[in-house]
């Protein structure tokens, strides 16, 4: 084994405690930049598009920290060391190759949805733009 890749399992221990560090702080700070702080007492009023924009970020973050950060960081870790032992990427087992493929694709949907929350909020619950041409479908023929 060559001893100049001896620190990349550090620095990949590293990383997965700057992303666990990162998703225990960053949904707070979204939710106070979102939502303002009240007293028990006061009622919060949040129209359900934004509601649901919030949800899919929440869900995105879900997917990326319990799904994707392990077999991405895990692919990406072996994927270093057989380089640094110099032995190309398409020496290892395909299976590796799948895993990583899928915490890829895992990962992509995870931002897909932080990025385009509004997209999908617009989607899943369509706005009442014209209120006057539902009312006017329901009313019976002469």
């Amino acid at each position: 084994m060559n001893p100049s890749v001896v620190w990349v399992p550090y620095l990949m221990g590293g990383i997965y405690l700057l992303g666990a560090a990162l998703c225990w702080v960053f949904p707070m700070a979204i939710a106070h930049k979102l939502v303002p702080r009240t007293k028990f007492e006061d009622t919060l009023r949040l129209p359900a598009k934004q509601a649901l924009v919030v949800a899919c970020v929440v869900l995105g973050m879900t997917v990326i920290a319990f799904r994707a950060l392990a077999p991405v960081m895990g692919y990406l870790s072996v994927c270093a060391l057989w380089i640094g032992n110099g032995q190309p990427i398409s020496t290892m087992e395909p299976g590796r190759h799948i895993d990583g493929a899928i915490g890829f694709a895992q990962l992509a949907l995870g931002v897909l949805l932080i990025a385009k929350a509004q997209t999908f909020a617009a989607k899943l619950l369509p706005s009442d733009e014209h209120p006057q041409s539902a009312s006017a479908a329901l009313q019976p023929l002469d």
